[in-house]
């Protein structure tokens, strides 16, 4: 039965006061409706405006991986807890810089850097062994290192320690005092992180010296 032949029957059985009431009530019906509308309309509007600040937060929370100079993406990487040898050797490469390359001015800034790479276990050892290393350098001030790694050699690479080649030279004055072997680095990876365990330095051959005029 449609709306017409609903007014119609209404007349016929009860008279104008019922089609008044059909009739207010289909107007309820229809602010209802719109009600509805304009409720859903609200919602979605909110929705969207939600979701826009969600994405502008986290553009704000990216983190950009930033690869070392002249490395390619694809030769760093870790497996698990396994890491490539590239990876291995470009953190090598800048901890032999910092703890083989300084002067008395510089080493305490170095060694705080290398100290931020160390596992919190062995943090005092390694930190006690640097202030050492500081103390004799400030001693002796006139004396500067220089570690160059030889990448003509072999790179060594064992479970949880790997070894980089490389040249020392000491200057004392006009004396240069320079001998070769490996700085050998032990770590640990957890939770894909890299940690310094330890380093020391293994002389092979021996050792020259020379003054230069």
């Amino acid at each position: 039965m449609n709306d017409r032949e609903t007014v119609e029957t209404a007349m016929g059985k009860t008279g104008p006061g019922t089609i008044l009431s059909i009739y207010v009530d289909r107007f309820a019906n229809l602010l209802a409706d719109n009600r509805m509308l304009r409720f859903v309309a609200l919602c979605a509007f909110l929705a969207t405006v939600w979701l826009g600040l969600q994405v502008a937060a986290r553009e704000d929370r990216t983190k950009t991986i930033v690869v070392p100079f002249g490395a390619g993406v694809e030769s760093l990487y870790m497996v698990g807890n396994k890491p490539s040898k590239a990876y291995l050797i470009a953190i090598g490469r800048t901890i032999v810089q910092l703890l083989g390359t300084y002067t008395s001015a510089g080493f305490d800034f170095q060694a705080d850097e290398v100290l931020k790479l160390v596992h919190p276990e062995r943090y005092e050892v390694l930190k006690t062994t640097f202030r050492n290393l500081s103390e004799q350098s400030h001693r002796y001030s006139d004396v500067r290192f220089a570690a160059y790694i030889r990448y003509e050699a072999d790179f060594k690479f064992g479970p949880d320690v790997f070894s980089i080649p490389v040249s020392r030279v000491r200057m004392v004055g006009l004396t240069r005092t320079a001998d070769a072997g490996y700085f050998r680095i032990a770590y640990r990876i957890e939770e894909s992180r890299f940690w310094l365990w330890d380093i020391t330095f293994e002389r092979q051959g021996e050792v020259s010296s020379e003054r230069l005029d």
